[in-house]
């Protein structure tokens, strides 16, 4: 699909008071979990090496890497959705996308704490068919993690606990800045092989308050912090498959 606008961003749109209060939150979140992680990423692979910001075809064997290092935590306070979903929605209108959402996950705080921590190049969702949720069953249904909890979005991307997100598909993504002041940690997307400059980074996000928008299928990574600390907030607005 060829997009007018590979993404949306509103700079500043959250106070830095705000943006304290969510990390607050999602620190104190983060303190109290028991966050398992997922096989593609370094605490269920710490043999493997980072991923960083390379491409999957710059890697012959990919069961060598791990494609992400950082520390999460689950947000479902409603005054968190309340300060983020306009935004989204005000971005889905204003980027010409106009996609059908009528529902959203819980939004995930991240920190990526140490030199080097990262996210490698990744899909949030296709938005067809094929990524539709489908009902999680306990104890039937497959997961990729060893040891499930409470949040759904720790299971495989097809399964989910929540009833209304069932046959539903992600559909619209957003990164908001909680901070700045740190280097490396560039939030970077492939706008495909049709661009003349296919890979590029968005220096808008660096701003902290910055609410970024994108559709879910735009391929984008974090690139490896050099120092200081980042915090984000990532959410994810779900709608029925494209037709």
């Amino acid at each position: 699909m060829l997009l007018q606008n590979a993404y949306y961003f509103f700079k500043n749109a959250l106070t830095p008071e705000q943006c304290q209060s969510i990390i607050d939150l999602g620190n104190s979140k983060m303190a109290h979990e028991a966050v398992t992680l997922g096989n593609d990423e370094k605490g269920a692979n710490p043999e493997t090496k980072s991923i960083g910001d390379k491409t999957l075809s710059e890697i012959e064997d990919k069961s060598k890497y791990h494609i992400r290092n950082s520390e999460v935590s689950w947000i479902t306070e409603q005054w968190v959705f309340d300060m983020v979903i306009p935004f989204i929605e005000e971005a889905n209108k204003l980027a010409g996308w106009k996609f059908d959402i009528d529902q959203h996950e819980s939004f995930q705080f991240t920190k990526y704490k140490e030199k080097g921590h990262f996210y490698g190049w990744h899909e949030d969702g296709g938005g067809d068919w094929s990524d539709i949720y489908k009902k999680e069953i306990p104890g039937v249904t497959p997961s990729r993690l060893n040891v499930p909890w409470q949040s759904h979005e720790n299971m495989d991307k097809k399964y989910t606990r929540n009833i209304n997100n069932v046959g539903r598909v992600r559909k619209i993504s957003a990164t908001i800045a909680l901070n700045d002041g740190y280097t490396g940690g560039d939030l970077k997307f492939d706008l495909g092989p049709h661009k003349e400059k296919r890979y590029h980074i968005c220096e808008e996000v660096r701003n902290q308050g910055t609410v970024c928008v994108f559709p879910s299928f735009v391929n984008h990574c974090v690139t490896p912090i050099e120092t200081g600390e980042r915090y984000s907030l990532v959410a994810w607005c779900l709608g029925r498959p494209f037709r």
